[in-house]
């Protein structure tokens, strides 16, 4: 049979909020991830075109 104090049940809690806590902080590394690596290719797409907008500009008389 087992006891379980209320300094047990308090313990076991604590380690599901940190397991909790782990899988947000993974959560995040993740979409910050993705966010980095979107910026990374908005700004080549950005380069892309401030290059084609360069070839087209037509040069005054």
């Amino acid at each position: 049979m087992k006891v379980f104090t209320s300094e047990g049940i308090e313990k076991q809690e604590n380690a599901d909020v940190l397991v909790e806590l782990e899988g947000i902080q993974t959560g995040l590394r993740s979409i910050t991830n993705e966010q980095q690596e979107a910026t990374r290719e908005h700004k080549i797409a950005n380069l892309h075109l401030g290059i084609l907008n360069d070839q087209h500009i037509e040069e005054p008389p």
